[in-house]
């Protein structure tokens, strides 16, 4: 049974773990940064920090292993206190105890423990799948050079005949116009009708 796994899972769940009479793990939220100097965007992630003045029990450890194993607690219990006996008797021998996939825990020259989290892990269910982004540079802008455009050049018949042209649409547009006028208020009898009753056209 590997107990690291379950303190893992615990402190994702921002559980408390306390390891009786050795100390516990604290997790704190960190939001998410944008490292200028680096030109990094670090997604949020959760600081684990090691709290060796925790010596009493919490009971969240052994209820969550005896659970997961199906086994009491008591057996629980006595399967962490192996667990923490091999933490102590490794550090004072190494200096050190490695947690698979957790992190680190130092002795320092002060006889003190602290815990170096291992720093591939956000330890935040919302950041899993979630790395570093390296942002790309923007590129100077370059000043665009505008050419002006150049205007066709026509030839001078072709101006006359584009000048006659529109001369004729207009005078036809007129034309029809006019008769279309002529038709519809009937100026031609009126004018007619106009002219026999002043006398034009009698015999």
């Amino acid at each position: 049974m590997e107990i690291t796994k379950y303190i893992k899972e615990l402190v994702i769940r921002n559980e408390c773990i306390v390891l009786p009479d050795f100390g516990g793990f604290e997790t704190h939220y960190k939001p998410a940064i944008h490292d200028k100097s680096s030109r990094k965007f670090i997604p949020p992630s959760k600081q684990v920090i090691f709290k060796p003045e925790f010596k009493t029990d919490n009971g969240v450890l052994i209820k969550y292993i005896a659970e997961k194993e199906n086994i009491t607690k008591d057996e629980s219990r006595k399967l962490i206190l192996d667990y923490i006996q091999n933490i102590v008797s490794k550090i004072n021998s190494y200096g050190f105890f490695v947690l698979e996939d957790f992190g680190k825990l130092i002795k320092d020259a002060e006889g003190n423990i602290e815990f170096e989290p291992n720093d591939k892990e956000t330890f935040l269910i919302d950041s899993f799948g979630l790395s570093e982004i390296k942002l790309t540079e923007k590129e100077p802008e370059r000043d665009e050079v505008l050419t002006p455009k150049e205007e066709p050049v026509i030839p001078e018949n072709q101006k006359k005949y584009y000048r006659t042209l529109v001369l004729f649409t207009l005078s036809g547009i007129l034309l029809a116009t006019m008769i279309i006028l002529f038709f519809k208020f009937d100026f031609i009898d009126k004018f007619g009708t106009h002219l026999k009753n002043n006398g034009f056209g009698k015999e």
